[in-house]
């Protein structure tokens, strides 16, 4: 069957394809047949684009060069083929050439061509049915156009315009005139109009009357080929406001290469100017502080020199290679020269450091940068011997490595602490033999004090026979001669019997007061809650007749004798019961927990104390009430207290007359 091909080369995706009967190939009157056939497969190898020719039955009747190139597929492979299998979409491939044979032809329709390696290549195919010679269709001819690089192209400016559109700058396109074509959303931010409402308007709306000169002069520089970057210059919105931009402008152009509009790209530079002006303002605040801070720095600089010089203190600073810097009175005065010599020469030509070691410190300080100090004497110019105390340090100045150091003439105070020695030794032999001396006293005082107890105990109990004698005949005259006498007789009786019952109680509270220290128990752990519980039992009586109410913590185990711990419970808690007002009396034993020792308290509503007597109200046979008001010796306390410090504790009391009474005392803890 002779084949009729029309070509369609260099057609652009767009461009219709003509039909074949519209196209006729001219015959050259000097060739056959044959010569015929070879100038059509020439024009149809030649073409760029992807020919092929399609039977009825969709098979491949001919192809050209560029289909085996875009198949990967040779020619033998591809005629013969059904003209869908090469496609992604085979079904929208096989309507395509049955659309062709129904309609004639199709216009760009878009199919994808899978390459053998696997590659997708888009194409717009455009075809036609062509006919024998007869005027019957005897297959369809189609051209494919690669659009591959449209379609990048066309995702490139989709890209571009979501980067226009989603841009912080606003992005104006203009024509040459001045006519805004384009505004996205950060143009409208800026400026304050709607795309509605500035495009096909004069962007010269939007420069302020001033500044329009510059606007011209940038479209002339843009026509010219220039491209305007960072330009700063001021620009109105819409309600008047000026706004300080930087503009970057280019040119837009043609496929010809003509400059057909401009493309300005805006930022608001507004927070940038104030941050500048702000600098602006620190700068010449800086400035004005770096001037004032010199100024403070020369007068300071001075009165260091001024305090320097009027140290008492040798100050001396000098370069690790040898100048000195800086030498005060002071050290001129210490080493035995002058200023003006101490600052003229190396520092290693000074006699006074060579000696003593004091010029290895200063080595020793500049190898290791370690501070150095210490005492030790040096010899002056003169040759006289002075004790000194020396610092040395380092310290980096212009580049150069520097020391400074600081001495001081102890010769005095070292003078002072040999006398001071001499005297302590002496002093401390004398606190030596005050020592002794007083370790002896209390040796004797202690001997005094047990003879004393001694006396006491023994003289209270010889007393008690005697005195009962005296009471007992006492009694026996008031009860035989009471009302036969007269009535001085009767009263001359009473106040002895009354004298005789006082000094009966006198001896037995002195003697109790002896027992404490003569005939108390050796101190071993002991329930102080049991102690409490036998003085209450005690004072049952008492308690009953004056209705008081006693109330208690729970009270530890302690290491106390414990019937004295109960005479000291019973003692306190009878004085809270006799010492009580109008109200009857209500008592509360506590205890707190301390670090090193246990903290009891006996707290009543009692008369109270004035703060004045509490120095006076345990020193023994000391009364604050009478004793028609209230009985007593006077003795209670004392005993409290000689009991307290026998256990190695403290007692005091706290209160305010009126207020009732607080009575502390401590017990040393057991340790375990």
């Amino acid at each position: 069957m002779t084949r009729i091909v029309r070509t369609f080369s260099h057609a652009r995706p767009n461009q219709h394809i003509h039909s074949p009967r519209r196209l006729r190939l001219r015959r050259n009157p000097g060739r056959d047949n044959n010569g015929d056939y070879e100038y059509n497969r020439s024009l149809i190898e030649s073409s760029l684009d992807p020919l092929v020719t399609i039977g009825a039955d969709g098979k491949i009747t001919d192809v050209n060069a560029a289909t085996e190139k875009v198949t990967g597929c040779p020619r033998q492979e591809l005629i013969g083929a059904d003209f869908s299998d090469f496609f992604t979409e085979p079904e929208r491939a096989r309507a395509s050439y049955q659309q062709v044979f129904r309609d004639g032809s199709v216009q760009d329709y878009a199919l994808e061509i899978r390459h053998r390696d696997g590659r997708v290549i888009p194409v717009l195919y455009n075809a036609s049915v062509f006919r024998d010679r007869k005027g019957e269709v005897v297959g369809v001819f189609a051209a494919a156009r690669d659009i591959t690089e449209s379609k990048r192209a066309e995702k490139a400016i989709r890209q571009l315009a979501a980067i226009v559109e989603s841009a912080e700058d606003a992005v104006i396109s203009e024509t040459m005139e001045g006519l805004v074509l384009s505004w996205n959303p950060a143009a409208e931010k800026l400026y304050g109009y709607s795309a509605g409402e500035i495009v096909g308007k004069s962007v010269y709306i939007l420069v302020p009357e001033e500044r329009r000169v510059e606007l011209t002069d940038i479209m002339k520089r843009i026509s010219s080929g220039e491209h305007v970057q960072h330009y700063e210059t001021m620009r109105q919105t819409k309600d008047g406001r000026p706004v300080p931009v930087s503009l970057t402008v280019s040119a837009i152009k043609n496929n010809l290469g003509q400059v057909i509009g401009i493309s300005t790209v805006a930022r608001d530079i507004t927070e940038r100017k104030l941050a500048e002006e702000q600098i602006r303002k620190l700068n010449a605040e800086l400035e004005q502080m770096v001037v004032e801070r010199t100024a403070q720095l020369s007068d300071s600089l001075e009165l260091n020199r001024k305090i320097i010089d009027a140290s008492s203190i040798g100050i001396f600073a000098c370069r690790e290679d040898g100048p000195c810097m800086i030498a005060n009175p002071a050290i001129a005065r210490i080493i035995g020269s002058t200023v003006e010599e101490v600052l003229s020469i190396n520092f290693r030509e000074l006699d006074p450091l060579k000696k003593n070691g004091l010029f290895q410190k200063i080595e020793t300080a500049l190898s290791s940068r370690l501070e150095q100090k210490g005492e030790t004497y040096l010899t002056t110019t003169f040759g006289k011997y002075l004790w000194i105390s020396y610092y040395i340090t380092t310290f980096q100045s212009m580049g150069k490595l520097h020391f400074l150091m600081m001495v001081e003439d102890i010769s005095e105070r070292k003078q002072a602490e040999a006398e001071l020695n001499r005297y302590r030794e002496h002093l401390e032999e004398l606190v030596k033999e005050r020592t002794q001396e007083l370790a002896s006293a209390v040796t004797n005082l202690e001997r005094s004090n047990q003879d004393l107890e001694q006396f006491a105990y023994e003289a209270s109990h010889d007393l008690q026979e005697p005195l009962r004698m005296i009471s007992s005949y006492t009694q026996l005259l008031a009860r035989r001669y009471k009302g036969k006498l007269d009535q001085d007789a009767d009263d001359f009786i009473g106040y002895t019997v009354d004298g005789a019952n006082r000094m009966q109680q006198l001896i037995n509270d002195l003697l109790a007061f002896s027992r404490v220290g003569t005939r108390g128990k050796p101190l071993e752990s002991v329930s102080s809650q049991a102690a409490l519980d036998l003085a209450l039992e005690n004072l049952q009586t008492a308690i009953e007749e004056s209705h008081a109410q006693v109330t208690q913590d729970t009270l530890p185990v302690v290491l106390a004798d414990d019937f004295q711990l109960m005479q000291l419970f019973q003692n306190l808690i009878g004085n809270a019961i006799k010492f009580h007002s109008d109200k009857p009396p209500s008592i509360h034993v506590g205890i707190e927990d301390g670090e090193k020792e246990w903290v009891f308290t006996v707290q009543d509503n009692g008369i109270g104390i004035d703060p004045q007597y509490f120095g006076r109200i345990f020193i023994i046979f000391q009364r604050l009430n009478k004793r028609d008001q209230f009985p007593g010796t006077g003795i209670g306390l004392a005993i409290c207290k000689k009991i307290v410090q026998r256990h190695g504790g403290r007692i005091w009391a706290d209160s305010k007359p009126g207020l009732g009474s607080t009575f502390y005392f401590t017990l040393p803890k057991t340790g375990d």
